[in-house]
């Protein structure tokens, strides 16, 4: 294992491994490099591309932010944005309603028009804090929002970096590696307090979802982060830079240690990481339990040969 931070201002260690054996050790929050804190003061996120950054789906280029008529992409002007993302909000909650889904956080105030609502939240104060449960669910399932998932079990990361890694590698594209990304949330704690104790609007939060009714939240020991400035920074806006920034942001003194880790791994190590996972009882069945993904993940262990 190689470790070294980033030599520019955002407060980042890489640590580079050199096997799937090596990468899980690392993530255990046994290892030295955890600071002997427990899971819920971190949280961690795979991805299946070391190169991409913390960007929320709703502002990546790539994103249609239009369920229905052209397509909408990212770049927009702020309050497009907001109502784009309003409304694919809006199409998730009616079907999923239609079909007898239960939904966390529903209520009128997103079913009835502006003009009825007389005490409807400006859209300057988007996300509003009433619809971040729905919004939290609704990302976890595939809606562009601007919240972006994170779990607090780092081998739950890693499957999921794993799998979009070798579904990556089945369609030919590249052999980067694969990383998980950690965040301390110390710092986002600390920095909301600071800003709660003037009466100020924090930069960065987490934002987490009743999980009694769902359980793919549950298994998946889910969050959210979310950067309540992104529209004020560079686009796209990468929640690197908003979390890096956000001590000096809430004036406080810079932390000692890294505010993120992001941990590395060659897509050679793809197969022999998901056999390591699937001995210890991670895969779609458990993190997403559907009978669909039940057959699904018997058929992906044949593919591993476990």
């Amino acid at each position: 294992m190689a470790m070294g931070t980033t030599p520019n201002h955002v407060t980042r260690a890489d640590v580079l491994c050199s096997s799937a054996a090596e990468f899980l050790a690392s993530l255990r929050l046994t290892n030295p490099i955890w600071g002997g804190r427990p899971s819920n003061r971190w949280a961690f996120r795979g991805q299946a591309n070391a190169s991409w950054g913390l960007v929320p789906k709703a502002f990546r280029p790539t994103t249609n932010l239009a369920y229905t008529g052209p397509q909408l992409r990212p770049p927009l002007e702020a309050d497009e944005q907001r109502r784009a993302e309003l409304r694919v909000l809006n199409y998730f909650l009616f079907l999923a309603d239609r079909v007898g889904l239960p939904i966390p956080g529903d209520g009128q105030h997103l079913r009835l028009p502006d003009t009825v609502q007389s005490r409807r939240p400006s859209f300057d104060d988007w996300p509003w804090p009433g619809v971040l449960e729905i919004l939290a669910i609704a990302q976890h399932h595939g809606v562009p929002t601007r919240l972006l998932d994170f779990t607090h079990d780092p081998l739950t990361a890693a499957f999921f970096a794993a799998q979009a890694a070798d579904s990556d590698m089945a369609d030919g594209v590249g052999e980067e590696s694969l990383a998980v990304w950690a965040v301390d949330l110390r710092v986002v704690s600390r920095s909301v307090d600071a800003h709660r104790s003037r009466g100020e609007r924090p930069s960065v939060i987490w934002v987490t979802a009743s999980r009694a009714s769902n359980t793919f939240l549950h298994q998946q020991d889910a969050l959210f982060l979310l950067d309540l400035e992104a529209e004020r920074r560079d686009f796209p806006p990468d929640l690197e830079d908003a979390i890096a920034s956000a001590p000096h942001r809430a004036a406080l003194p810079p932390s000692k240690d890294p505010t993120i880790l992001r941990l590395m791994l060659s897509r050679e190590h793809v197969p022999d990481l998901l056999r390591l996972l699937w001995n210890e009882n991670y895969h779609p069945a458990r993190l997403m339990p559907t009978y669909d993904n039940v057959v699904r993940t018997l058929e992906f262990r044949r593919e591993l040969g476990v």
